[in-house]
């Protein structure tokens, strides 16, 4: 019997172990994650992303304004300006529900080219000498707030994190978040295929990793016990140890 529970111990000690580091690295890419994403909504600079891309999208929805002034006059301006109120509102309905920001940023770089196409047909279609200015100042507005975008410290913290991500895989569960100066660095594919669930059948979910990990820890106290739950315990701490050296501490 003393064999058996040595040879039980021996072994759950092992699985313990091989818990404990994947347990270990992915707390730590989920803290690396989490900062990387709070940067989206407040970076170092106290800028916004989410507030530029609104004002982009405000920016091109004047245009739309202005062509529809003029649609009657040029129904030419029709095509350009059905594209861009498209691409406005693909953008203002983008929603990434694992905080990947795949949709955000392909959704907010598709308004460009249409926003432009628009913006030279109504220089071309003999706009009243008080609306003159607007379309090249728009797009102006529009490329001043994506280079703010572009420039963001988001950009660099989801590189980051996308570089230590790829390093630790298999063992790293997390998936990678876009980066807005490139958008399709995180699965632009993705993006677009999917139903606005993006990654959601390949890559754990953030918001449900905790509840993973605490899942994970239930099942191994229901089935061990005395040597078990210790060595439980001892694999938490050894997942501490894997996450303090994943931080440089």
């Amino acid at each position: 019997m003393k064999r058996k529970k040595h040879i039980f111990g021996v072994v759950f000690m092992a699985v313990a172990v091989a818990a404990a580091i994947p347990i270990g690295i992915n707390r730590s890419l989920y803290t690396m994650r989490e900062d990387a994403v709070g940067e989206y909504y407040y970076d170092q600079a106290g800028y916004a992303i989410y507030e530029g891309i609104e004002k982009r999208q405000d920016a091109a929805q004047n245009l739309v304004t202005l062509g529809n002034r003029y649609i009657e006059k040029a129904p030419e301006l029709a095509a350009p300006i059905d594209e861009l109120t498209y691409r406005i509102e693909a953008s203002r309905n983008a929603i990434d529900l694992d905080d990947s920001f795949i949709r955000t940023a392909t959704a907010n770089a598709a308004m460009d080219q249409p926003a432009r196409a628009l913006a030279a047909a109504l220089n071309n279609t003999g706009l009243e000498e008080k609306d003159r200015k607007y379309p090249d100042e728009l797009i102006a507005n529009m490329e001043s707030e994506q280079d703010k975008i572009q420039r963001s410290s988001y950009n660099t913290a989801a590189r980051n994190y996308n570089g230590k991500l790829e390093s630790l895989k298999p063992l790293a569960l997390l998936n990678a978040l876009t980066t807005f100066d490139e958008p399709g660095s995180a699965g632009e594919e993705e993006a677009q295929a999917g139903t606005g669930e993006t990654g959601a059948e390949t890559a754990a979910q953030p918001e449900d990793f905790e509840d993973m990990v605490d899942h994970f820890a239930n099942g191994i106290a229901s089935q061990a016990e005395g040597f078990a739950e210790g060595a439980a315990g001892w694999a938490e701490s050894f997942a501490d140890s894997v996450e303090a050296v994943m931080e440089g501490r």
